[in-house]
């Protein structure tokens, strides 16, 4: 998802098993991306707790955006991830952690603004 577009719904998604380094990725492009809306999704198990096989629950990286209200349960590297992605508000989901997880959140600011992602109530569990 993302790229060059705006105003994009991600919305009751299972995503699971990923082939890469994330179960759901929401990329800028050509910088370009904005205003997605990651809403109601069930993200998980992401990758393995092999050496270099971790993968992340929501990767981010689209301006003023919006994540909020997903279950992300076994992510074996960041639950949650942003990179840059000003003026985004992250809120209200729920990280559930399996059997490893090396990040629960992690913050890349790629740009700095004076409008940076708004995280808060994003509770994480270990089982």
């Amino acid at each position: 998802m993302g790229g060059g577009n705006s105003n994009q719904l991600v919305e009751y998604v299972h995503s699971y098993d990923p082939r890469g380094w994330t179960c759901l990725h929401a990329a800028e492009g050509p910088l370009s991306c904005q205003s997605m809306t990651i809403q109601n999704n069930d993200i998980g198990p992401c990758g393995s707790d092999t050496f270099q096989q971790w993968a992340d629950g929501i990767s981010l990286s689209c301006r003023n955006s919006i994540v909020r209200n997903n279950m992300i349960q076994g992510a074996t590297d960041g639950g949650i991830v942003i990179f840059g992605s000003p003026g985004s508000q992250i809120y209200n989901n729920t990280i559930w952690v399996l059997n490893v997880c090396h990040v629960l959140a992690d913050f890349w600011f790629l740009e700095l603004t004076s409008s940076n992602p708004l995280s808060e109530a994003n509770p994480s569990w270990w089982n």
